[in-house]
């Protein structure tokens, strides 16, 4: 018991510091500062934003401008996408480990434990579910094309808060 606590703190630090679900492409389509990176480029064409600075333009406008209901549903969705994420690759990487284990101890043993086959059996059932039914990858989307609704019928924000950020450098 102590070596899987251990592997579940190395699994979860191993997760957090690589950021996986950010390199997952339903993570990067659609992404709101990409739609203020275009928009800085039709207004400014000389001199447009980075993608960091437009980066930094979203997070402001989201935290300095759009309501506190719709904030709070971009970090709730965001942070239950991460979660998601997190569970669909821990499940997979647990689930083979588990394989290989049983495999080990019934060449070792000659048998194996039922309690050991029932839990890799459970952990690839969590695999497979979170797989089939993804709806984080589809809530995530639809999370950015409401972010970027707001973006568009808030046009004149947007676009003020990027020349105001052009005039300052």
């Amino acid at each position: 018991m102590p070596l899987f606590i251990l592997g579940s703190i190395v699994a979860g630090l191993s997760f957090y510091s690589k950021e996986t679900p950010k390199k997952r492409k339903a993570f990067q389509t659609n992404q709101p500062s990409i739609y203020i990176l275009d928009r800085s480029k039709e207004l400014v064409p000389a001199n447009p934003l980075t993608e960091d600075e437009a980066r930094r333009l979203y997070f402001y406008i989201l935290n300095h401008n759009i309501p506190m209901t719709m904030h709070d549903k971009v970090f709730f969705f965001g942070m239950i996408y991460h979660i998601m994420i997190n569970i669909r690759r821990t499940s997979f990487w647990f689930g083979l480990f588990g394989i290989i284990a049983l495999i080990i101890q019934i060449a070792a043993t000659q048998h194996t434990n039922m309690i050991a086959a029932t839990t890799v059996f459970i952990i690839w059932l969590i695999y497979a579910l979170n797989v089939r039914y993804n709806k984080a990858d589809r809530k995530m989307q639809e999370n950015y094309q409401d972010q970027i609704f707001w973006l568009e019928m808030n046009i004149e924000i947007v676009d003020s808060l990027i020349r105001k950020r052009r005039k300052q450098q």
